[in-house]
């Protein structure tokens, strides 16, 4: 019997020192590897510090820490990633965890926003930056959505798409406090609430009243603009938010702000809204609107 209790007490002193092993192993794989949350992983250890603003594109998502730092994730063709070179010719490039953006020398950023193959950034003190395609739906002239220089210095060809975070042209004596990417063109405000658009204008989304270049920097003649140009703000109005929509290769955009009189206003391509109480979808704008122009909300549809 004796025997027995000295058996048993070995046992349970062998079962102890292996759970204690078990324990002190698990311990150190997890200060050492990663776990996955759906399809991005997480590290044990905040190697990306705290994330305040997600956004999400076509095929990528970007996300700001509370440190300014852009970290994206996703597809980087078109260099949407903002992490750097890129193959225009190679869409496999895809992230399954966030990068680092190149950030420029002593930037950082307060807001993003996620257009669908474009991204833009705002600084502290309101200066816009851009990154990705940057190219129209022939893949041979350029849009203009990143408010960059699209010539190339040396060769005098567009470029297509930029792989890190560029400034944008900005207007003299101008900052904006929102910025909006869109799906081929690019909208901002201005502290005071009026508002700028930039890239394609085949649909006359960027707001100066017709579907032209009117002679901003770099147009040729086209129907974009490579620069923030004012949008034709209606009579005593400014605008509290901006929103822009559409395809970045159909050449068809739109964009809607809320106006400080609590109208809605919007222009570009027809905007439709979807009536869930009648199960229909409700045309606001109907395309013809080259200017901010106030629209009718369905009944029972907050503007908010």
């Amino acid at each position: 019997q004796r025997r027995r209790k000295v058996i048993v007490m070995k046992y349970v002193l062998s079962v102890i020192v292996v759970i204690g092993a078990f324990l002190t192993i698990n311990a150190a794989l997890l200060a050492t590897t990663t776990v996955r949350a759906g399809s991005t992983s997480q590290p044990s250890v905040d190697a990306w510090g705290t994330f305040t603003q997600i956004v999400a594109g076509n095929w990528h998502t970007c996300a700001l820490n509370a440190s300014g730092e852009v970290y994206c994730w996703g597809n980087h063709y078109y260099g949407t990633a903002g992490i750097g070179d890129f193959n225009i010719l190679t869409p496999g490039q895809r992230y399954d965890s966030p990068q680092a953006a190149v950030m420029p020398t002593g930037i950082t950023f307060t807001s993003i926003s996620g257009g669908a193959t474009h991204n833009c950034g705002l600084t502290a003190g309101g200066i816009a930056y851009c990154w990705g395609q940057n190219v129209g739906e022939n893949m041979g002239a350029s849009t203009g959505r990143l408010g960059v220089n699209p010539v190339d210095s040396g060769t005098g060809l567009i470029i297509k798409a930029f792989g890190v975070p560029t400034i944008v042209l900005m207007p003299s004596a101008v900052t904006f406090s929102a910025i909006d990417a869109g799906g081929s063109n690019t909208c901002a405000l201005t502290p005071a609430g009026n508002a700028y658009c930039w890239g394609d204008n085949s649909s006359g989304q960027i707001g100066m009243g017709d579907r032209t270049c009117n002679g901003w920097y770099g147009c040729g003649g086209q129907d974009f603009n490579f620069s923030p140009g004012p949008v034709t703000m209606p009579a005593g109005v400014t605008f509290t938010a901006i929103t822009t929509g559409g395809s970045p290769y159909s050449r068809h955009g739109y964009t809607c702000a809320l106006g400080s009189d609590n109208g809605t206003y919007c222009w570009g391509d027809i905007v439709r809204l979807y009536d869930a109480v009648d199960s229909l979808w409700v045309t606001v704008s109907d395309g013809s609107n080259w200017i901010p122009t106030s629209i009718t909300l369905p009944a029972g549809v907050d503007r908010k």
